[in-house]
């Protein structure tokens, strides 16, 4: 669980990083990019720190909001390309 914790927090901070970078390039019309990298940064890595305490709860909450975040890029990332 150590190790799968371990990966979360780092997929967390670089979520974070890439909202960020996002909107960096353009503050205008990438805000979505810095609050949907932030929250689920933010998220993903409460999930891998609670799994590095040894919450096994938390393991099953992490994949559910990665599906769910999956789910939403694809869905922005289909709606931007149409």
């Amino acid at each position: 669980m150590k190790f799968t914790g371990r990966w979360f927090v780092g997929c967390g901070v670089f979520l974070i990083l890439c909202g960020l970078a996002g909107y960096l390039s353009n503050p205008a019309g990438a805000k979505t990019a810095l609050m949907s990298g932030g929250t689920f940064g933010t998220l993903s890595s409460l999930w891998g720190l609670l799994m590095l305490k040894g919450f096994a709860w938390a393991k099953i909450a992490a994949w559910v909001s990665t599906l769910v975040l999956g789910a939403a890029f694809t869905w922005r990332s289909i709606a931007g390309w149409m």
